[in-house]
């Protein structure tokens, strides 16, 4: 992907967690808890943003995970991978349409 990724933003491998979301990983329960099927992580909020978002792909369709909300959007417009970061660079989240998908339920132990 020639895309460039948006500032406050980072594709880095360890920062985005890339094992915690396989199966038996950290995020497992966000992606059982909404049936998504594989996915891809694809950027998340840098380590200098207050934030705590994670763009993945599932399905062909591309979400939007708040971890501090524990919310996660489906981003209906734009729909490709491209044009969603670009979208975020120009205009941040406020440029996507996104529809609330769920609330992530934590197990309790």
């Amino acid at each position: 992907m020639g895309t460039k990724i948006p500032r406050d933003w980072t594709n880095d491998p360890e920062e985005l967690r890339v094992n915690d979301w396989n199966a038996g990983g950290d995020f497992e329960e966000v992606v059982d808890t909404n049936v998504l099927g594989k996915v891809r992580p694809i950027m998340c909020s840098g380590r200098n943003s207050d934030d705590f978002l994670y763009m993945f792909e599932a399905g062909g369709t591309f979400y939007v995970w708040d971890q501090i909300e524990d919310t996660i959007w489906r981003i209906c417009q734009p729909n490709t991978e491209t044009k969603i970061i670009e979208v975020i660079g120009e205009r941040g989240l406020k440029g996507l349409g996104l529809d609330a998908l769920a609330e992530v339920e934590e197990e309790e132990d």
